[in-house]
C-alpha cells in the first residue's frame, strides 16, 4: 500500500483555511473583498458576538447565476484569474478562489444571490453540501457564516475576548472605507451600529468618521508622481500623533497592505516634527501598473512586493513633507473639560433602549420627551425635528394602543428613541440607527465644509509680553495668546543653523591636545573601520589604532570640554543601530545633538528684548513649530476661550 495519499477535498480546505482564516476579520475580509470585486456600492456587515455566532455581508453587487454559486465553493474556482499571464496583471482584490471553500469548510454557510432575475440559495455545513435550489432574491450577494470554528474546537478555542476580535474587525473595515471612500460601508455588532461610510467619495469624510472630525478638518490633502506610479491621500497634521503604526493606512491599486519600507517613508516625512515614540496618521494611495507589484506573496494578501520601492520611498516622503509644511503646525490647546462632556452626553444619547424587545417596549412606555430648551446637542435637536414633523415616520395611535405589542411584533426594529406629544392621541416617531448614522454623516459634511481651510506656514506676528517660570515666552498676536518654549525654540534655530553648516562642509573642528583613544569589540571594529570618512563629513577625525581600538584626533568645536567620551559613545552607537545609515542622516543626528548641547535651558531667565530676538530667529527657520526631537515648540489659545473662563462671553 503506497505511503503517499493524496487529501480529500474537505480535509485540504480544512488546511486551507487555517493560511487563509485566522480569526472571524478574516472572514469578513474575504467576504468584503468579494464583494468589492463584484462592483458593490453598499456593503453591510452584521455580526454576532464578535463572528463566532453570526458573520454576515450583504452588498448590491453584479451577483451569480445558479452554476456560478455552485462552483464558487469549489477550491481554486474564481472568475478573475484565467491564465498565467493573469497572475502578473492582478486587477482584483481577490484572486486565489481559496476564501469560500475555506470559509465554509470550518463553518456553517448559506449564501442567496442573484444578477437580477431569478436568484440561488446554496448552503454547506462543515465543507458538505447541505442544500443548492432557486431563490427568489434581490440583485447582490448575501452570505450568512455561522457557527464560525465549529467543528475545529483547537482553534474556537484560543481565539481572543469578544471586545479584541470586534476591534480586529472594525479595524479592517475602518481601513478598507480609507482605500475605498465610494463605498458606502456600515457595520454592526449585536445590533448596535459601530461604523458608517458614507460612499460619497470624499476621503476626508472618512477619516472624519475613522477618527476625529477636528483632525480631519485640518488634514492635509497630497498628491504627486511619476510616469510609473501615482500617489496621493490625506495627512493629518504632527499635533494629531498615534502611539503605534497603525494609522498609518497603505493602499496599493485599492487593496490595504503592510510595508515597512513605506511606512518608514511615511516616518521620515514627519521627521523632526512628530517624537521618535509617536507615529502620524495618514491614508496613502498608490496607484501604479499591477506589473509592477507581486500580490502573490502572503496567504491574506496583506504583504507585496514592490519594484523600484527606493524610487517610491522618495515620492511618498517628499511628496508628504512639502505639502505639510505649507501649513500652520501650532496646536490649539482645546477645553478639555468640555470635550469630555460632550463625549459622554454622546454615548449615553446613542445608547439602545434595552437588549430585548421587552425592555424596549418599557422603556418606550417610560419615555418623556424633553423641552426644547433642554436639547443640547445637534443629534437631540435632529430628533425633536423629527418628532414634531408630521411628514416624518410618524404613526398615530390610540390612547389604549399596546406599543409593547408594536415592539414584539418587529414593528418598532432598531428603536433607539420615541417622542409621545401630549394630547387626546399619541403621535409615536420612530428613530432608527440607520436614521442616526446618516444625519451623523451629513453634520460631518457640513463642518468639513464651513470649517475647513488653509493657513500660511509663516509663524504669525506676535508681541513679547513676558516670561513664565523661567522657560516659557509669553506672546500675544491676533485673538491669539501663544507659549513659546524658548529650549525648544533656540533647539530648532541651531539645528537649522548646524544643517546648513554640514551641509556647506563649513563646520569647524578643532584639535584634541589628548587624542581620544576609544576601544570597541572586534565585530563592532571592523564595521565602525568602514565608517571613517562618514565621520569626517560631521567633524570627527579619527584612525584606526591597534586591532581593537579608534583614537580620534579632532572634534566639532561646540563639543563642551569633558564630554568627548560621550559625544563618540554616541556617534559609535549610533552608526552601530542603524548600519544602513547613509551621511545625510547622520549629520541630521549630530546636528540634533550640537543643538541640544548649545541651546539655552528652562529656568533661565531671558530680558523682553532677547526674547524678541529669540522670535525673530525662530520666525526665520523653514520649520518653526518642532524642536529637531518632534515636540512642540509653541502652542496657542485663542482670546475667546480666555474671556469665557471669566465670563466675559457666554
Amino acid at each position: 500500500m503506497p505511503v503517499i495519499q493524496r487529501m480529500s477535498e474537505q480535509l485540504a480546505n480544512k488546511i486551507a483555511a487555517g493560511e487563509v482564516i485566522e480569526r472571524p476579520a478574516s472572514v469578513v475580509k474575504e467576504l468584503v473583498e468579494n464583494a468589492i470585486d463584484a462592483q458593490a456600492t453598499v456593503v453591510e456587515i452584521t455580526i454576532e458576538q464578535a463572528g463566532t455566532k453570526l458573520i454576515q455581508v450583504s452588498d448590491n453587487g453584479k451577483g451569480m447565476e445558479y452554476n456560478d454559486a455552485l462552483y464558487a465553493f469549489e477550491r481554486h474556482a474564481t472568475s478573475k484569474l484565467k491564465d498565467e499571464y493573469g497572475l502578473f496583471h492582478i486587477e482584483t482584490l481577490g484572486f486565489r478562489g481559496e476564501a469560500l471553500p475555506s470559509i465554509a469548510a470550518i463553518a456553517k454557510v448559506t449564501m442567496q444571490t442573484s444578477v437580477g432575475d431569478e436568484g440561488t440559495k446554496v448552503v454547506i455545513h462543515g465543507g458538505k453540501l447541505q442544500e443548492h435550489a432557486t431563490h427568489a432574491a434581490k440583485k447582490g450577494t448575501v452570505i450568512r457564516v455561522e457557527q464560525l470554528f465549529y467543528n475545529t474546537p483547537a482553534r474556537l478555542k484560543y481565539l481572543k475576548s469578544t471586545t479584541t476580535e470586534m476591534n480586529h474587525i472594525l479595524d479592517y473595515v475602518t481601513k478598507t472605507a480609507l482605500a475605498q471612500p465610494q463605498l458606502r460601508l456600515r457595520l454592526q455588532h449585536n445590533g448596535r451600529m459601530l461604523f458608517q461610510s458614507s460612499g460619497n467619495g470624499e476621503l476626508r469624510h472618512v477619516l472624519a468618521t475613522a477618527y476625529t472630525l477636528q483632525m480631519a478638518k485640518t488634514a492635509v490633502i497630497f498628491e504627486g508622481g511619476t510616469d510609473e506610479v501615482k500617489i496621493s491621500g490625506i495627512a493629518a497634521l504632527p499635533e494629531h500623533q498615534k502611539t503605534n503604526r497603525n494609522a498609518m493606512t497603505i493602499v496599493i491599486n485599492g487593496r490595504v497592505i503592510k510595508n515597512y519600507a513605506i511606512q518608514r517613508a511615511i516616518i521620515e516625512a514627519y521627521y523632526t516634527m512628530i517624537h521618535e515614540s509617536r507615529f502620524p496618521i495618514v491614508v496613502l494611495h498608490i496607484t501604479m501598473d499591477p506589473t509592477l507589484l507581486d500580490v502573490n506573496v502572503h496567504p491574506a494578501k496583506l504583504e507585496v512586493r514592490l519594484s523600484q520601492e527606493a524610487a517610491l520611498q522618495q515620492l511618498v516622503k517628499d511628496t508628504i513633507r512639502q505639502q505639510i509644511q505649507q501649513y500652520s503646525l501650532i496646536p490649539t490647546i482645546e477645553q478639555q473639560s468640555k470635550k469630555v462632556a460632550k463625549q459622554t452626553n454622546q454615548t449615553q444619547f446613542w445608547q439602545p433602549n434595552g437588549p430585548s424587545k421587552m425592555e424596549v417596549a418599557q422603556a418606550i412606555q417610560a419615555y418623556i420627551p424633553p423641552k426644547t430648551d433642554d436639547l443640547t446637542s445637534d443629534a437631540e435637536r435632529f430628533i425633536h425635528e423629527i418628532a414634531t414633523d408630521n411628514q416624518k415616520m410618524e404613526q398615530t395611535i390610540d390612547q389604549n394602543a399596546s406599543i409593547a405589542s408594536l415592539v414584539m411584533s418587529d414593528q418598532l426594529f432598531d428603536v433607539y428613541t420615541v417622542f409621545e406629544p401630549a394630547g387626546e392621541k399619541r403621535v409615536l416617531t420612530i428613530v432608527t440607527q440607520q436614521q442616526i448614522a446618516t444625519y451623523e454623516q451629513e453634520q460631518i459634511a457640513k463642518a468639513l465644509v464651513q470649517e475647513q481651510k488653509q493657513i500660511g506656514h509663516e509663524l504669525p506676528m506676535m508681541q513679547v509680553i513676558g516670561q513664565l517660570f523661567g522657560t516659557y515666552i509669553l506672546a500675544q498676536g491676533e485673538g491669539l495668546f501663544y507659549l513659546i518654549d524658548q529650549h525648544a525654540a533656540q533647539e530648532r534655530i541651531k539645528y537649522e543653523q548646524f544643517m546648513h553648516a554640514l551641509q556647506q562642509r563649513t563646520i569647524q573642528t578643532q584639535l584634541l591636545l589628548v587624542p581620544l583613544t576609544l576601544e570597541v569589540s572586534a565585530v563592532d571594529f571592523h564595521f565602525l573601520s568602514e565608517q571613517l570618512d562618514m565621520l569626517a563629513k560631521v567633524g570627527v577625525i579619527a584612525e584606526s589604532f591597534g586591532v581593537q581600538s579608534f583614537i580620534v584626533r579632532a572634534l566639532p568645536t561646540f563639543i563642551p570640554i569633558g564630554e568627548e567620551q560621550i559625544y563618540m559613545d554616541a556617534m559609535f552607537e549610533l552608526l552601530l543601530q542603524q548600519r544602513t545609515i547613509d551621511s545625510v542622516k547622520l549629520q541630521e543626528a549630530a546636528a540634533i545633538m550640537q543643538s541640544c548641547k548649545k541651546s539655552i535651558k528652562a529656568n533661565h531667565s531671558l530680558s523682553i528684548h532677547e526674547m524678541q530676538i529669540l522670535i525673530q530667529q525662530l520666525s526665520e527657520c523653514e520649520q518653526p513649530y518642532n524642536c529637531p526631537h518632534g515636540r512642540p515648540i509653541i502652542v496657542q489659545h485663542r482670546q475667546y476661550e480666555i474671556e469665557k473662563w471669566f465670563k466675559r462671553v457666554m
